[in-house]
């Protein structure tokens, strides 16, 4: 699927991704989406065109482009049938992704260094935009959430993020795991973080260790009659808050895949569209912004069961 907009060029290589803009008038803020595993496809511009309805100029990079200036992979949708093409498509997809998550810590430190680069290219793109108001956020899906955490932390040009169900290597969020991020700074801009209660991708013990960070006066978990209270400590340091689907898995915001869940999906985007805008027009913090949008309202959904395991 060809990618429109050209976002910068470098030594021979376009840095390419999709734009939706908001059919309203006048400057607006901007959001940077970044994709899950499977690049910019169908779903991913799906997203972006719900953002732009909710009011964000939305921008998905193709953080793949050093190695494949269009890459997107569709998802496998409700009912369709295994095949090898589709096994196929899913091993290139996480060959391409893994060229920034596995391997040493030198190669991995490369990874998030050439993330960071192209999330401030994308940033100073969507600066300069005519319709921009000169904010930008962040947000993504999976591989795209914990770039979101990473360029918060790391200092990357943007002013609030939302990660969308953090995966893979989770324990990259924990600055006791690994040296990926710098606990005195964690986080430096509101940082929103949606995680499912039967998530597969991220361990118990993982999830257990989010909810802690986030301490348990800042978690808002959506659909349960009484707040989780695990956790203790940090959120008021670090400007992180988590809002929690007990019984939702991965991937609910995949428009157009068998992970898809309207209902939940909807919560998801208002509570990130009225945390973002908050954040970026305002000096509040991260659990300061929470407690003033929609968190705590069930999501409409008749396939939602909200239950916990923590």
């Amino acid at each position: 699927m060809t990618l429109d907009t050209l976002i910068a060029e470098q030594n021979g290589k376009k840095f390419k991704g999709y734009l939706s803009v908001p059919k309203s008038e006048g400057p607006v803020p901007a959001l940077i989406l970044m994709h899950e595993v499977y690049g910019v496809n169908s779903g991913i511009r799906q997203l972006a065109d719900r953002f732009a309805e909710e009011g964000f100029l939305t921008l998905c990079p193709n953080m793949y482009w050093k190695h494949d200036e269009d890459a997107g992979f569709e998802y496998q949708k409700l009912g369709q049938p295994n095949s090898k093409t589709l096994e196929r498509k899913r091993y290139e997809a996480r060959e391409l992704m893994f060229k920034f998550v596995e391997g040493d810590e030198t190669k991995i430190e490369n990874g998030i260094e050439d993330v960071l680069e192209s999330i401030n290219l994308a940033a100073a793109f969507l600066r300069a935009h005519e319709r921009s108001d000169g904010t930008v956020a962040s947000s993504g899906l999976c591989f795209g959430a914990r770039n979101t955490c990473l360029a918060i932390n790391r200092g990357a040009d943007i002013d609030a993020g939302v990660a969308l169900y953090p995966t893979p290597k989770i324990g990259e969020v924990f600055p006791q795991k690994k040296d990926y991020l710098d606990s005195t700074r964690f986080m430096a801009k509101p940082l929103l973080i949606t995680i499912g209660g039967e998530d597969p991708y991220i361990s118990q013990r993982d999830k257990s260790g989010l909810m802690a960070l986030s301490s348990k006066h800042f978690i808002y978990t959506a659909g349960l009659e009484q707040p989780l209270t695990g956790g203790s400590g940090f959120a008021g340091d670090y400007n992180m808050v988590t809002l929690y689907y007990g019984n939702n898995g991965h991937g609910w915001n995949r428009p157009n895949s068998s992970y898809y869940d309207e209902g939940t999906s909807e919560h998801t985007i208002k509570c990130a569209s009225e945390f973002l805008r908050k954040a970026m027009s305002s000096n509040m913090k991260a659990n300061e912004i929470i407690s003033t949008t929609c968190a705590s309202e069930m999501p409409k959904s008749p396939t939602y069961q909200p239950v916990h395991k923590l």
